[in-house]
């Protein structure tokens, strides 16, 4: 199953023979999660619009917090937000699981586990929460 980037990167979506030969899928899996992770989406009042909030609209992970959010506040938000995200633009991951992992300083960390194309995976997401930026390693 294709993801939103693949489709919408699809000059020709009836060529059933058009996939990369020897392409490494592991490493494009954790460079669209990456993307998908590092964007925002255009619009933030479209989360309870159906099928509008799982379009390229709402493509993204929000960082907007109140100013008066707590730290653990955000870490439980933004899990809920990569949970989410994950679950509606990433379709070659089932069953996805994300939890917090260790805090440091501005950087919270994540685990993200998940059924994967070639059996289960799993990726440690770290979030500096002061320049909203999100790293991903397997």
């Amino acid at each position: 199953m294709n993801s939103l980037l693949q489709r919408l990167a699809d000059d020709n979506p009836n060529d059933q023979y058009d996939d990369a030969e020897g392409e490494d899928k592991s490493d494009v899996l954790v460079s669209e999660i990456l993307l998908l992770l590092s964007s925002r989406p255009l619009n933030y009042h479209v989360e309870n619009i159906r099928l509008i909030n799982e379009s390229i609209i709402n493509y993204g992970v929000s960082d907007v917090f109140t100013s008066d959010t707590s730290r653990l506040e955000k870490i439980s938000i933004m899990q809920a937000r990569i949970t989410l995200a994950l679950q509606r633009f990433e379709p070659r991951l089932k069953s996805i699981n994300v939890y917090p992992g260790e805090t440091q300083k501005n950087i919270n960390s994540f685990v993200i586990e998940a059924e994967g194309f070639l059996g289960n995976v799993r990726y440690h997401l770290m979030w500096d929460d002061v320049l909203n930026q999100f790293f991903l390693r397997d």
